[in-house]
């Protein structure tokens, strides 16, 4: 688990998730390890595989401070997910608003 926390240091974020999995290959109970894993995930832009990590740690502690900072993390997870759908939803929107005026004036003077 050091050799993951010293790749996620140098931002070798790949080597850092390898490190983490090779860690979980000799103790899958380890919820540090899956926690580290659930951040580098986050940092590597994989919300999914990030938001399952921490759901699993979830399970693994029994640490009331690490539940507590998961749980908040969790929330903060669904957030950017709903902010996403809302970001997607509007450009959608928008691109529809602007086949339609292009239609409605049908090109002409």
């Amino acid at each position: 688990m050091n050799l993951g926390l010293a790749y996620s240091g140098l931002g070798r974020l790949n080597s850092a998730l390898d490190a983490f999995d090779r860690a979980l290959a000799l103790d899958r109970r380890s919820a540090r390890a899956v926690t580290y894993r659930g951040n580098t995930q986050y940092r590597l832009g994989r919300m999914e595989a990030a938001e399952a990590s921490y759901r699993r740690a979830l399970e693994l502690t029994p640490d009331a401070a690490v539940l507590e900072r998961l749980q908040r993390v969790l929330v903060h997870l669904e957030d950017l997910r709903l902010q996403r759908e809302a970001e997607a939803e509007q450009q959608r929107l928008d691109a529809g608003a602007a086949g339609d005026t292009t239609e409605q004036g049908g090109g002409r003077p």
